[in-house]
């Protein structure tokens, strides 16, 4: 979800696109959505995830690995956004425009006191209790039981 403009909603990858292959991510739901998606298995769900439900992770297959390409400090808040991308392909994305390269970014919202700079590579651990899932195929939300 995060903060997009049109130009930036044109240049996301297809809606069935998942991370590469580079970045394996592995992350376990809270049982609150077992029935929910016990319909949906074997089908493409949309994860959204606010900035706020992002925070400094550690290396860990259930966190996301990126590069910061945006560091925006706005009182006690820091906004990044990190480029997810494979190695291999990071620094042609770097010396381009990476806001125009058809890659997954994300954005967190961070403490303003934590030392973080351009290019860097950070973890991000997602606050399962703050996800957003979507049927793929009809963009309808699903809602987790309570």
């Amino acid at each position: 979800m995060g903060r997009a403009d049109r130009a930036d909603l044109a240049d996301r990858p297809d809606p069935g696109t998942t991370l590469p292959p580079a970045q394996p991510f592995q992350f376990t739901l809270p049982d609150a959505w077992a029935t929910v998606l016990a319909p949906y298995r074997d089908r493409d769900l949309l994860l959204g995830l606010r900035p706020e439900a992002l925070s400094l992770g550690v290396p860990a297959p259930k966190n996301l690995h990126g590069t910061i390409i945006t560091l925006e400090t706005l009182g006690s808040d820091t906004y990044v956004t990190i480029a997810i991308a494979p190695e291999s392909e990071l620094d042609s994305v770097l010396d381009a425009n990476p806001l125009s390269s058809p890659m997954i970014r994300l954005t967190a919202r961070l403490s303003a006191d934590t030392p973080l700079a351009l290019h860097e590579s950070i973890w991000l651990t997602i606050d399962p209790l703050a996800i957003h899932l979507f049927d793929a195929a009809t963009g309808i939300a699903l809602f987790a039981a309570t």
